[in-house]
C-alpha cells in the first residue's frame, strides 16, 4: 500500500492530501483510511485536536456578508451617474452652484434609496440563514460521543442514522439497509442506498458513488459507520463552494442598457454642445458667452432625475416582489426577470412538490386515481376502467383495505401525531407516501398498526428489492405480507385476489406486467404488494413464495399544481422553460408531460424522448453541436454542476436572458453564473442563495412567473419615465435652438430651466413609476438583450413631443414679444409656463406608451394626480408671487395668456395621442 497522501504530524500518520472525487472510492484508499482511523476506536481527542489545527474547521467557506460601505459604493457605479458627476464638475467649474447642488443631491438621494433597499435585502438574506447539523456522533477514544460538526477532522468515525445530515464527506465502512436522500447535492429525488464494499470503477459521479456518504447528505434509513476523509472546503459541498466563487457574475439587461444608454446621451451632450457654439459663432457672439451657453443648455437636458426615479420604480418593484413572497437581493435583478427568455429550473422541490405522493392503486377489480390537485388530507378519489364507484363505496371495499393493510403493516416509516397535535413523521419517502394514503382513505389501519407489531420481518435490501412481515390478524391466524419492486414481487406470486369471489384466483400475469408498464411510463415509481396464509411466527428471506398478489401502487413526486399553470404562462408570454435535473431521464420525461414542456405531438409521436438529453449524451457533444439541439430540448436529465454551466453559458451565447432556478449545492455555479439566479428560500441550502439573485420564500415556481410579470412591468414603467424626461428636454432644446437660429432672444433665461426642470422632472417623473403594469406587456415576447430603452417608439414620440413642444413654446414666446421689446420678461414667462403646462399634460400621457390618455381611469394612479397639482399650484406661484417673480423675473400673465398657454398644451397632448394611434395600428408594442 502506498504512502501517497500520508503524512507526520505530532508523531500521528494523518492525511495531508484529500483524495479526489474518483480515489475516494478505491480498495487502496479504504486500507488507508481504516489505518488511519483505528476503527472502531477512533481517534484520541489529543490527535483529532492535532488534526484540527492542521486542517482546520469543518466550515465549507462561503461568500462574506456584503459591507455596508461596498453596498454605499456600488449606489455611485451606474453610467447614468458617471454622466452626472461629471456634469457637477463642469457646472462647479463655470461657477453655476445651483445646478451643482441640484445635481448632486440627486446623486446622494438615489445613494439613500438604493442603499436602503439592498441592506433590507442582505438583513433579510441573513434571517433566511440555517446552519447545518450542529453535532454529530463520533467514536472518539473508544467511546461514543456528540462533536460540534465544525470539529470534524480526516480520520473521524461519524455515525450516521436516519434522521441525521452528514456534516462532512466519508467513507463507509458498516452499513446496514443505509438509504440517504442526497437530492440538494445531485438533484436525485429519490433516496439512494449506500453500502461498504468498493467500487469497482472508481471514476464515477457522486450520485453513482454508493460507499460514500457527502456533506450535506439527508439518512432516511438505517444506519452506518464511515470514516471522515474530507471536510470544509475539500468536501464535495466545498468544492462545489469554490466553483461557485470562480464564477463570474454577468451584468443584468438594466445594467447593459442603461450603459448604452448613458453613452449615447452624453454623445448627444457634446453635440448639442457643438451644435450651439457653431450657431452662436455664426451670429457673432463672443467665444466665451457661447462656450458657456453651450454648456449650461447641454447640461440642463440632462435627465438629472433619471437614476432616482429608476432607483424608485425598481424599489416600488421590490416591495411588490416581497408580497409575491420573491426576495430581490439586488435592485438591478428586479427588472431582470423581464428580460427572461428562458428560464432553466431544477427539478427536485422546484417544479415537482419534493414529496413522495400515491397516485394511483390498482387491485383487483379497481383502480384509484389519486388527484395531485388535491393535498391528501382531502384527496379527489376518481376510480376509472374497471370499476365504477364512488369515494364512500371505495371506503367500505374490501379490496382496497386489503391492498392498504399490507403497505400499511409492511411498512418501517413512522407516521403519526405529537402530544400537541402536530404531524411527526420518519422514514423513507416512498414508505411514507404509502402511510399517508392509509390515513386518507383508511386512517384506521394506522391505529390498528399501532397495536399489532409484526411477529417477524425481512427488512427491504437493495439487493432483494422486497420487505416482510408476519402479522397476525384477525382471529389469530398469522400471515406473510409482502411489499417490493413489482419485477421480484411478480416472479414469486401465483395467483392474485378476486374480490367478486373473495378468494385467490390463477394470476394474470401479461395484464399485470402492462399495468407496471403504463404506471412506469407516467413516471410514477411502482410497489407490488401481496400476501399469503404463514403456519409460524419466523420467517427467511429465502421462504418468499407462493404469493397470491393483492395490488399495486404507483407513487410519484408530482408536480406542483400552481407550476403547471406558471408553466403555461411562461410559454404564453413567450418564456421556454428548460428542466435541468439529476434524476433519471425516464423520471424527467414523465415529469416533462405532466406539466406540458413536451408538446402533445411530440409524446403522440415518440413518447417525448426526443427532446430530453442526458448528462452522457450532453458531455459527447460539442459546443457548436449542443447550440444546435438547444431548440429541441424540453428537459436535461442526470446532469452535473458542470452539465449546468455549460448548458446555460451554450443560452447566453445565443443572446438569451437566462435565468436559473434551483435549492441544491449542486445548483449554485449555475445560479451565480445566469443573468439572474432564482433560489428556494424555505427548502434551499445556503449555498443556492448565496449564488442566486432572487430568494423564493415560497419555494414554488408560481412566484417565478409573477416576478416575471412584474419585471416587465418595471422596465416599461422605466420607458415611460425615459420618454417624459428626454422628450420634454427635447422641447427645451429644440425652443433654444431655434431662437438662435432665427436670432430672437433665449425663451429661458439658466434660472428658468432650472425651474422648469424642478416643477415638472422632480414630481411627475417619479409619481410616473407608481404606475400599474399593462396587460400587453405579458402578451408580447420577451425583450431579451435585443430590447433598448431608447426604442423606435420612444424615438417616434420624442420627435413628435420636441417639435410640437419646441415650436408652440417659441410660436407663444414670439406672439407675446410683437407687443414690444419691453415686453421680454413677460414673454418668457409665458414660454415656461406654456412648457410647464405642456410637461404636466404629457406626463398624464405618459401614463402608457399605447393606450389613449383617455381610457386610462385617473383615479388608478393617485401619485400622479397629487404631482400634477402641486406642478399647477407652483407654477401659479411663480407668476404671481412677487418672491418667486424678483427670483426668476417673471411678470403676471392676463387670462389671454392663460388660454394661449393651455391650447399649446392640449395641442402637445393630441400629438402624442396620435402617435399612438400610429404605434397601436403598427402593432410595434407586440413585437
Amino acid at each position: 500500500m502506498s504512502d501517497a497522501g500520508v503524512g507526520e504530524v505530532g508523531g500521528t500518520r494523518m492525511l495531508t492530501d484529500i483524495p479526489e472525487r474518483g480515489r475516494v472510492v478505491t480498495a487502496e484508499a479504504h486500507a488507508v483510511y481504516e489505518l488511519l482511523a483505528s476503527t472502531p476506536q477512533g481517534l484520541s481527542v489529543a490527535e483529532a485536536e492535532r488534526r484540527l489545527a492542521h486542517f482546520g474547521p469543518n466550515v465549507v467557506s462561503r461568500r462574506q456578508p456584503y459591507p455596508l460601505w461596498r453596498i454605499a459604493l456600488d449606489q455611485f457605479t451606474s453610467p447614468i451617474i458617471y454622466v452626472l458627476l461629471v456634469a457637477a464638475a463642469i457646472t462647479t467649474a463655470l461657477g453655476d452652484y445651483k445646478d451643482t447642488g441640484v445635481i448632486l443631491a440627486v446623486v446622494v438621494l438615489n445613494a439613500v434609496i438604493g442603499f436602503f433597499q439592498e441592506f433590507k435585502a442582505t438583513r433579510a438574506m441573513e434571517a433566511l440563514r440555517q446552519l447545518a447539523t450542529p453535532v454529530t456522533q463520533v467514536r472518539r477514544g473508544g467511546r461514543l460521543t456528540e462533536v460540534p460538526s465544525e470539529t470534524l477532522v480526516p480520520g473521524d468515525v461519524m455515525v450516521v442514522a436516519a434522521g441525521a445530515r452528514a456534516a462532512a464527506d466519508a467513507r463507509l465502512v458498516h452499513a446496514v439497509e443505509l438509504q440517504v436522500d442526497e437530492s440538494l447535492l445531485t438533484g436525485e429525488s429519490e433516496p439512494v442506498t449506500k453500502h461498504a464494499e468498493a467500487l469497482p470503477d472508481p471514476e464515477v459521479l457522486p450520485a453513482d458513488t454508493a460507499n460514500v456518504v457527502f456533506a450535506g447528505a439527508m439518512v432516511v434509513e438505517g444506519w452506518g459507520e464511515a470514516v471522515v476523509v474530507a471536510t470544509g472546503p475539500q468536501s464535495e459541498l466545498g468544492q462545489i463552494a469554490q466553483a461557485v466563487a470562480e464564477v463570474e457574475p454577468t451584468q443584468t439587461p438594466l445594467q447593459r442598457r442603461l450603459h448604452r444608454f448613458a453613452n449615447t446621451l452624453a454623445l448627444g451632450m457634446v453635440l448639442l454642445a457643438l451644435v450651439t457654439m457653431v450657431m452662436g459663432l455664426l451670429r457673432g457672439m463672443a467665444l466665451l458667452e457661447v462656450f458657456l451657453a453651450a454648456v449650461a443648455l447641454a447640461v440642463s437636458v440632462m435627465p438629472e432625475g433619471l437614476p432616482v426615479v429608476v432607483t424608485v420604480v425598481l424599489s416600488l418593484g421590490v416591495r411588490h416582489m416581497a408580497t409575491r413572497s420573491v426576495l430581490v437581493r439586488k435592485l438591478a435583478a428586479a427588472e431582470t426577470l423581464g428580460s427572461v427568455d428562458v428560464i432553466c429550473s431544477d427539478k427536485t422541490g422546484t417544479i415537482t412538490q419534493n414529496h413522495m405522493t400515491v397516485r394511483t392503486i390498482v387491485g383487483g377489480g379497481f383502480q384509484v386515481a389519486v388527484s395531485p390537485e388535491m393535498p391528501l388530507s382531502c384527496p379527489q378519489v376518481s376510480v376509472a376502467e374497471e370499476l365504477s364507484c364512488d369515494a364512500e363505496d371505495l371506503q367500505t371495499s374490501e379490496s382496497l383495505r386489503q391492498v392498504l393493510r399490507i403497505a400499511v403493516y409492511c411498512n418501517n416509516a413512522e407516521y403519526g401525531h405529537d402530544g400537541s397535535g402536530r404531524l411527526t413523521t420518519a422514514g423513507s419517502p416512498t414508505e411514507l407516501a404509502l402511510l399517508e394514503a392509509a390515513a386518507v382513505l383508511w386512517p384506521e389501519l394506522l391505529r390498528q398498526r399501532a397495536n399489532n407489531p409484526p411477529r417477524s420481518e425481512v427488512p427491504f435490501s437493495s439487493a432483494r428489492k422486497f420487505m416482510a412481515t408476519v402479522q397476525e390478524e384477525n382471529g389469530g391466524e398469522l400471515a406473510l405480507y409482502v411489499k417490493g419492486a413489482p419485477e421480484v414481487v411478480l416472479p414469486r406470486c401465483r395467483q392474485e385476489w378476486d374480490p367478486d369471489t373473495t378468494s385467490a384466483a390463477p394470476l394474470r400475469r401479461d395484464y399485470w406486467l402492462e399495468v407496471v408498464r403504463r404506471l412506469a411510463a407516467q413516471g410514477e415509481r411502482v410497489v407490488a404488494v401481496a400476501r399469503r396464509a404463514w403456519p409460524r411466527p419466523a420467517v427467511e428471506a429465502d421462504e418468499v413464495d407462493d404469493l397470491v398478489l393483492f395490488g399495486l401502487f404507483g407513487i410519484s413526486d408530482p408536480p406542483r399544481p400552481e407550476a403547471v399553470a406558471a408553466i403555461a404562462g411562461c410559454r404564453e408570454s413567450g418564456i421556454r422553460v428548460i428542466m435541468v435535473t439529476g434524476d433519471h431521464p425516464a423520471t424527467a420525461t414523465a415529469i416533462a408531460r405532466q406539466v406540458h414542456l413536451i408538446a402533445e405531438e411530440e409524446a403522440v409521436a415518440d413518447g417525448g424522448e426526443d427532446c430530453v438529453v442526458t448528462g452522457a449524451e450532453l458531455a459527447a457533444m460539442s459546443e457548436a453541436e449542443l447550440e444546435q439541439r438547444l431548440d429541441r430540448v424540453c428537459a436535461f436529465a442526470r446532469v452535473t454542476p458542470h452539465d449546468k454551466l455549460r448548458v446555460v453559458a451554450a443560452l447566453q451565447r445565443q443572446q438569451r436572458v437566462v435565468a436559473v432556478t434551483g435549492d441544491g449545492v449542486n445548483d449554485a455555479p449555475a445560479l451565480r453564473r445566469a443573468d439572474i439566479g432564482v433560489a428556494m428560500g424555505r427548502g434551499g441550502t445556503e449555498a443556492a442563495r448565496e449564488a442566486a439573485d432572487l430568494v423564493l420564500l415560497d419555494d414554488s415556481f408560481a412566484s417565478i412567473y409573477s416576478a416575471v410579470k412584474v419585471g416587465r412591468y418595471l422596465f416599461e414603467n422605466i420607458r415611460k419615465v425615459v420618454f417624459f424626461l428626454l422628450s420634454s428636454g427635447a422641447g427645451e432644446v429644440i425652443a433654444l435652438l431655434g431662437a438662435l437660429a432665427l436670432g430672437w432672444p433665449l425663451p429661458f433665461v439658466a434660472a428658468q430651466i432650472l425651474w422648469i426642470n424642478l416643477v415638472t422632472n422632480g414630481l411627475q417623473d417619479v409619481a410616473l413609476a407608481f404606475e400599474p403594469g399593462e396587460a400587453f406587456t405579458t402578451e408580447r415576447p420577451p425583450y431579451g438583450l435585443r430590447a433598448r430603452i431608447f426604442d423606435r417608439i420612444i424615438v417616434l414620440y420624442t420627435a413628435i413631443v420636441g417639435v410640437v413642444f419646441g415650436l408652440g413654446t417659441l410660436a407663444l414666446f414670439h406672439y407675446v414679444l410683437l407687443t414690444g421689446e419691453e415686453h421680454l420678461a413677460l414673454a418668457r414667462t409665458a414660454a415656461v409656463t406654456a412648457m410647464v403646462m405642456l410637461q404636466v399634460l404629457h406626463a398624464l400621457s405618459c401614463r402608457s406608451l399605447v393606450v389613449s390618455v383617455f381610457r386610462l381611469p385617473p383615479a388608478r394612479n393617485p401619485f400622479l394626480l397629487v404631482a400634477v397639482a402641486l406642478s399647477i399650484g407652483a407654477q401659479i406661484a411663480f407668476v404671481y408671487w412677487p418672491p418667486l417673480q424678483r427670483l426668476f423675473g417673471t411678470e403676471a400673465l392676463s387670462v389671454t395668456h392663460w388660454l394661449y398657454v393651455i391650447g399649446v398644451a392640449v395641442a402637445g397632448m393630441l400629438a402624442v395621442e396620435l402617435g399612438k394611434i400610429v404605434v397601436r395600428r403598427g402593432r410595434w408594442h407586440l413585437h
